[in-house]
């Protein structure tokens, strides 16, 4: 026998490893899709985390002024009769 079309075990072989490869390849292909979708996904999760940390700096200084203008308003108020 000189080829692999005269041996039908090797046939039958050759068919089983190519089915193999071809699993093999469609695996790494769904794992690397996989792996890109996962680093937009970390991505978009990072932007998102860094927008909530900005709106919740904003808000607390937003607080902050509320404060110190409550106490301005009240500074005005209890001084009021001293203006000339």
């Amino acid at each position: 026998m000189n080829s692999i079309g005269q041996d039908p075990v090797a046939s039958a072989q050759n068919v089983q490893l190519l089915n193999e490869i071809q699993k093999d390849d469609s695996f790494t292909q769904t794992t690397s899709l996989t792996n890109g979708l996962l680093q937009i996904t970390d991505s978009a999760l990072g932007s998102v985390v860094k927008q909530l940390n900005q709106a919740i700096s904003l808000a607390t200084q937003g607080q902050q002024w509320d404060v110190e203008y409550e106490r301005f308003e009240g500074y005005l108020q209890s001084n009021r009769g001293f203006a000339g």
